[in-house]
């Protein structure tokens, strides 16, 4: 006799945000991860989708959810598409909505403020590698 084709489950996805950007930029960049991996393009619709079928697209640590609820109140204005994300000074700590345009690598946000902006990105963090000398 022959087996019945049980379908794959796919494990749900572990995000892996950028720890050295400001929290604001973390929360986005986890929100958008997130949002992608459970294929929606806005953060109502990913609120929306029912408890077993986030905990079936996503796994986040303790240490997400925590900058997820930090954040809240800006995760209703990200979108996956068009890409609507955040920018952060990592001095002065001003963010703003931006889209998938390059943004400044000094902060515009405050005047005089020489800090350097990061801005969430809607893939996972990756360490650059050391270049070769």
């Amino acid at each position: 006799m022959a087996r019945a084709a049980t379908p794959k489950v796919k494990p749900p996805k572990v995000i892996t945000h950028a720890p050295a950007a400001p929290g604001v930029v973390q929360a986005a960049q986890i929100a958008l991860v997130a949002m992608k991996a459970a294929k929606v393009h806005t953060w109502a619709e990913f609120t929306y989708r029912s408890d077993q079928e986030l905990r079936a697209a996503v796994s986040l640590t303790a240490d997400q959810q925590g900058l997820l609820e930090d954040y809240r109140h800006i995760l209703p204005h990200l979108q996956v598409s068009p890409l609507v994300t955040i920018a952060a000074c990592n001095v002065c700590g001003r963010y703003g909505l931006v889209g998938s345009a390059a943004v400044p690598p000094k902060c515009g946000f405050t005047l005089r403020c020489d800090g350097a902006v990061a801005k969430a990105s809607a893939i996972d963090y990756r360490p650059r590698s050391p270049r070769a000398k």
